[in-house]
């Protein structure tokens, strides 16, 4: 599979802020989830900001948004295959 150099995609500074301020304040957020007492929900909480900010970064820092199909189904079916691992994983920690 060849992919052209003749495709450049420049994304703005403005966005790159914008997810700059986003990943800054779901990293606020984590703290801040950290600090209370929320539970047995925290790591549940904390794992699903830590989704979020991995979202931001593939999505613009990596181009991920910007690639063709194929790429974004493997990177898809990567991200399922975490998804069932941390599934299983739960399963574990549910039972103690």
């Amino acid at each position: 599979m060849s992919h052209s150099n003749d495709e450049v995609h420049i994304v703005s500074y403005g966005t790159h802020t914008m997810v700059y301020i986003g990943l800054l304040s779901l990293t606020a957020l984590t703290v801040a989830i950290a600090g209370g007492n929320f539970g047995s929900l925290t790591l549940l909480i904390a794992m699903f900001i830590a989704t979020c900010k991995a979202g931001l970064v593939l999505s613009y820092f990596m181009h991920v948004k910007f690639e063709d199909r194929v790429i974004q189904m493997m990177v898809a079916s990567a991200i399922i295959l975490l998804i069932v691992a941390y599934g299983m994983s739960f399963i574990d920690y549910g039972t103690r």
